[in-house]
């Protein structure tokens, strides 16, 4: 008997691989917008196991780009709806899970979504 996770640990390698499928164009364009727009900081948004992928990217943006990494609790912008003003600097969604039943993915993505008042971006 397998578990499910065993079975996405097993899966991990392919779905890594896959990715240049659909990240590498848009991948690439953020990297020039980067260079062209510095961000003077960056958010990651992530919760539980998730906040640990962004730790590790947060470590690396200080590391070699000296850029300072906020973890953002979800809750500041999805319960308590805080007026954060982070206007024009780049935030980081994580999730480790791509199916609904784990989390509630959509909560990540609309915190980010461009235009997003909660976010503080501009419109």
């Amino acid at each position: 008997m397998s578990s499910l996770m065993a079975e996405e640990a097993q899966s991990a390698a392919d779905a890594v691989a896959a990715q240049h499928m659909y990240a590498d164009e848009r991948l690439a364009k953020l990297g020039s917008q980067l260079r062209q727009h510095p961000p003077r900081l960056a958010l990651t948004i992530a919760r539980g196991s998730s906040d640990h992928a962004a730790n590790y990217f947060a470590y690396l943006a200080m590391q070699r780009l000296g850029v300072p990494v906020v973890s953002l609790p979800m809750s500041l912008v999805t319960l308590h709806h805080a007026p954060l003003n982070v206007a024009g600097q780049l935030a980081v969604a994580v999730s480790v899970w791509s199916e609904p039943r784990f989390g509630r993915n959509h909560e990540r993505a609309g915190t980010c979504r461009g235009g997003d008042r909660r976010l503080g971006q501009s419109e």
